[in-house]
């Protein structure tokens, strides 16, 4: 419960939030071949294309936005 974890925790869900609302407007070609594949809706295909990538991916994915 330190304020550096929770700066962190907040700093992840805002990362992953944006990320979030970004690829379900415009998804990127990546999302919708797995969407192809999985035939999922759009949502649960962003969540799990997110899910998949590591913490400095999404950073530097957050900080092209």
């Amino acid at each position: 419960k330190s304020d550096a974890v929770q700066t962190q925790a907040k700093r992840g869900k805002v990362i992953i939030t944006e990320l979030f609302d970004v690829y379900r407007k415009e998804p990127p070609a990546k999302v919708l071949e797995l969407q192809k594949k999985t035939n999922g809706t759009l949502e649960e295909t962003v969540k799990d294309y997110i899910a998949g990538m590591t913490d400095p991916y999404a950073e530097q994915m957050f900080q092209r936005l």
